[in-house]
């Protein structure tokens, strides 16, 4: 009788060990999920990746690109950068955004290249002031007679940036970092 009870006890923190264990990585990976889902959007709102709440918080290619939108936030990051090596190019998104995992298997989420991590904290912080640049590129574009600049193809984006910086009235983007 006695071997039976501690077999019927020993059974029992078997079972409530597996449960637990069970419970604990189900937890954990849940909170694994949502911290994914968390950096892609903060990725996906940097990149100008729009959508459905749903799409925001996953990997997206640069196939989803707000190219007009973009080409304007990274002309206001790299404007005061003089160090090259934190300066970031539209290709060089599109070349991370290429592959959602790195050559050793992990999520490129978790390994950014520094130049891509540093434009992701900046705009994050100062997205604020790259929309003040964008308000102002507008009301050039306004007086030049084209539409807002994201209605507009990216690479005239690109051109009307150029002419934008000669105009009397150019207001360079304001960083404060």
């Amino acid at each position: 009788m006695k071997k039976k009870i501690i077999f019927i006890g020993m059974t029992i923190i078997a079972i409530f060990s597996v449960i637990s264990f069970y419970i604990y990585q189900t937890k954990k990976s849940e909170e694994e999920k949502s911290r994914i889902a968390y950096l892609y959007e903060l990725q996906n709102e940097a990149f100008e990746i729009h959508g459905i709440y749903e799409e925001r918080c996953c990997f997206q290619t640069s196939e989803k690109i707000d190219l007009s939108m973009l080409v304007v936030d990274l002309y206001a990051y790299n404007y005061n950068r003089s160090d090259e090596q934190l300066r970031l190019s539209l290709e060089e998104i599109i070349d991370y955004l290429g592959d959602e995992y790195s050559s050793n298997g992990k999520l490129r989420v978790f390994s950014r290249p520094e130049n891509v991590e540093n434009y992701i904290v900046w705009f994050l912080n100062y997205k604020d002031k790259t929309r003040d640049f964008g308000r102002g590129l507008n009301a050039f574009l306004q007086k030049q007679g084209y539409e807002f600049y994201d209605d507009l193809n990216y690479n005239d984006v690109i051109e009307l940036l150029k002419e934008y910086e000669k105009d009397s009235e150019y207001v360079p983007p304001r960083q404060d970092n």
